[in-house]
């Protein structure tokens, strides 16, 4: 078997795979609290179908401008996953989940802007200005998604949540793809050093490895339940900073 032949089979075998986590997840009833999850694996599937039959037709152009322009929903589509994550996780903590994700979202539009300004200031033809903003958008998503997986780490006992719970498994899928990716796709944007073949098989292998874990946690993760309400007399720092924040902003 040819490695061109391992990796368009593994590609087949992850696309199955992303159709039949949201089985799963519809199943168990985690669609109703993570729905943006939920279509992102649905985008992620009909992506892979759709880049595997138009690569079938044999045209790079088409292929090139598919791949790129579908990078760039996958980009927002990721922004809005890991708003959701956060927003899940910090359900006990009202305070600090409003101003974390009104923050995030004004983050997230400004980093699109700067993408977008990247893209329109790139020299070059069509293609290439759309890989300059896409670039741009993906090493600001691959910073956010290693940032998820940091907070969900070092706050782990204050939300409540287990190395066995799914949540705890989605930021990890995200953590170690974006830890690859990231490494990669900066590389190649400074440094050019990276062969465009070499930098597929890093991105698609990293993501492939998150498929597996986030399919892993589907199957054998803790049953989905609601996280732990605050203690009256437990300080933990979250549940100081939401103090902090409730008096701030209620108690003008």
């Amino acid at each position: 078997m040819t490695l061109l032949t391992l990796i368009r089979s593994l590609w087949i075998f992850v696309s199955v795979l992303l159709l039949i986590m949201p089985v799963i997840m519809f199943r168990r009833r985690l669609h109703r609290e993570l729905p943006v999850f939920f279509g992102y694996l649905f985008f992620h599937a009909a992506r892979s179908w759709v880049l595997l039959c138009i690569q079938d037709a044999g045209s790079y152009e088409a292929y090139a401008y598919s791949y790129w322009a579908l990078e760039v929903l996958d980009a927002v589509l990721s922004f809005a996953v890991i708003c959701e994550l956060f927003s899940y996780v910090l359900r006990p903590y009202p305070s600090v989940s409003r101003i974390g994700i009104l923050l995030f979202r004004w983050a997230s539009g400004v980093l699109i802007l700067i993408a977008a300004v990247s893209s329109a200031a790139a020299q070059g033809n069509d293609m290439t200005r759309l890989m300059a903003g896409t670039l741009v958008l993906e090493r600001s998503v691959l910073v956010v998604e290693c940032g998820l997986f940091l907070f969900v780490f070092m706050f782990a006992a204050s939300l409540g949540l287990t190395w066995r719970h799914h949540i705890f498994g989605i930021a990890l899928g995200f953590g170690l793809c974006a830890g690859i990716n990231l490494v990669a796709v900066t590389v190649r944007a400074h440094f050019g050093g990276l062969d465009h073949s070499v930098f597929r098989v890093l991105k698609s292998g990293s993501y492939d490895c998150a498929v597996f874990i986030w399919m892993g946690y589907m199957l054998t993760s803790e049953k989905p339940v609601r996280l732990p309400q605050r203690e009256p007399h437990h300080a933990s720092e979250l549940a100081l900073w939401d103090n902090a924040l409730t008096e701030l902003l209620y108690n003008r």
